[in-house]
């Protein structure tokens, strides 16, 4: 078993202290290469971190981001029901902070995208995530960033520019 985690997405963004989940009988050795690659840990943010998950916090935590992302979640597949509906699918996801998009094959949201960005709407055209380029008519969409006021605001104005597309 070994697994690398990091608490950037559950703790602070931008925090980058994470921890290894590995074998016993690798530990030593997963010290002595991280200490020949890196001297420069940040000790003040690990002794704060370590105290966070000493104090039983982290638990509490994670069910306000859980809590607190379903409701944004929830918020922008409102937002795309009001806006889309009949027009696009989106997907309801699992996890992460992401949801999928996608139009009929007509729509090219690399086009989409660059009047998007003029109408102040920002998202990620689906062929970024694929190198043979396919998912040319679908987006990823955040919803964790936003708050679901903002969320409305981004998704009227995504479908305002698809009219004018």
């Amino acid at each position: 078993m070994f697994s690398v985690r990091t608490f950037s997405k559950i703790l602070a963004p931008g925090l980058r202290i994470g921890w290894v989940d590995a074998d016993p009988a690798i530990v030593a050795k997963l010290i002595d290469a991280k200490q020949t690659m890196d001297t420069c840990t940040n000790v003040p943010n690990q002794l704060v971190s370590a105290e966070f998950l000493r104090r039983g916090e982290l638990e509490p935590h994670l069910e306000r981001l859980r809590s607190e992302y379903h409701i944004r979640m929830r918020a922008m597949q409102t937002s795309l029901e009001r806006h889309f509906s009949g027009q696009a699918t989106w997907t309801n996801p699992q996890g992460g902070f992401f949801l999928w998009l996608t139009f009929g094959e007509h729509v090219n949201t690399s086009k989409l995208f660059d009047l998007g960005i003029r109408n102040g709407v920002a998202f990620i055209p689906g062929h970024a995530f694929f190198v043979t380029g396919q998912f040319g008519n679908a987006v990823r969409l955040c919803f964790a960033s936003q708050t679901p006021e903002r969320t409305e605001l981004g998704i009227a104005r995504l479908a305002e520019t698809l009219r004018a597309l």
